[in-house]
C-alpha cells in the first residue's frame, strides 16, 4: 500500500469558499477518515483537499444535504473528478466532511 505524503498543513489551516466567500477547513478526523476510507484519494494531502475546494471547477449544492456543498476538481486523481463535501454551520464556517474520485 502506498503511504500518503505528509500532511503539511495543520487542522486549522483554511481557504476561502469561491462560491460564497466562507472559510473552509479539513479537520484531523476528516482528513483521516478519508486517507482510511477512500484509497483512490489517498494520495492527496490536506493542502490538495482546501486546492480542490479553493478552485473547484464546479461546485453544485448536495441534492439532499442543504448545509453541505460538492467541490469538483479535476486532474487530482486516478477518476476525472475528485469531489470535496463541504459542511456548513449556521455561522457559514465549513469543514471537509469527505472527499472522493469520481467520474
Amino acid at each position: 500500500m502506498e503511504t500518503r505524503p505528509s500532511d503539511d498543513l495543520p487542522s486549522a489551516a483554511w481557504v476561502i469558499d469561491p462560491v460564497f466567500g466562507r472559510q473552509v477547513r479539513v479537520p484531523d478526523r476528516t482528513f483521516r477518515k478519508i486517507a482510511a476510507s477512500h484509497l483512490d484519494v489517498a494520495h492527496l494531502s490536506r493542502r490538495d483537499l482546501l486546492i480542490a475546494i479553493a478552485s473547484a471547477d464546479i461546485s453544485p449544492p448536495d441534492p439532499e444535504r442543504p448545509q453541505r456543498q460538492r467541490y469538483f476538481h479535476a486532474g487530482m486523481g486516478p477518476s476525472r473528478w475528485i469531489c470535496v463535501v463541504v459542511e456548513y454551520d449556521h455561522l457559514g464556517r465549513g469543514e471537509a466532511f469527505n472527499a472522493f474520485a469520481c467520474r
